[in-house]
């Protein structure tokens, strides 16, 4: 058992016990140390102003407009058991991985990445957030060099 946050409706957010899914053999059962929140995306999910719930603006890749959810997607966790088919991590072993708020959670293993020993949980945890910023650098087409 683990708790986790589920935003029921706008202004409706429950800390609630959760049940963790059996582990799976690629799968890792990890325990959160640090969480980071969203502040532009989970406020607009929390005050229901968020795009996404509005079905004549929504895109179609935002399918996930519904209720219960789950909020959050940054995260510094410790490995505590891993699955019988996973290498390249150890139990003990920080990583960031992209899940709910949560305080544990079964997830799989190739969606985390460990952190080296001289990255600080506090520094580690923009990992996600330096992901979005590079991948709109990538989708502009700049290349080093060019002047912005």
């Amino acid at each position: 058992m683990s708790k986790i946050l589920k935003l029921y409706a706008p202004r409706n957010l429950r800390y609630e016990t959760h049940q963790l899914p059996p582990l799976g053999p690629h799968d890792v059962h990890l325990r959160s140390r640090l969480g980071a929140i969203s502040t532009g995306t989970e406020s607009a999910w929390y005050f229901g102003t968020d795009p996404q719930l509005d079905p004549h603006f929504r895109p179609q890749r935002f399918d996930h407009a519904h209720f219960p959810r789950t909020l959050g997607y940054e995260k510094v966790a410790e490995v505590v058991v891993l699955g019988a088919e996973v290498t390249g991590l150890q139990i003990g072993q920080r990583v960031v991985a992209h899940y709910p708020h949560a305080e544990e959670m079964v997830w799989p293993a190739a969606k985390v990445a460990p952190i080296p020993d001289d990255i600080s949980d506090e520094e580690a945890i923009f990992a996600n957030l330096i992901n979005v910023a590079s991948h709109g650098v990538r989708r502009s087409g700049m290349q080093l060099g060019d002047d912005v």
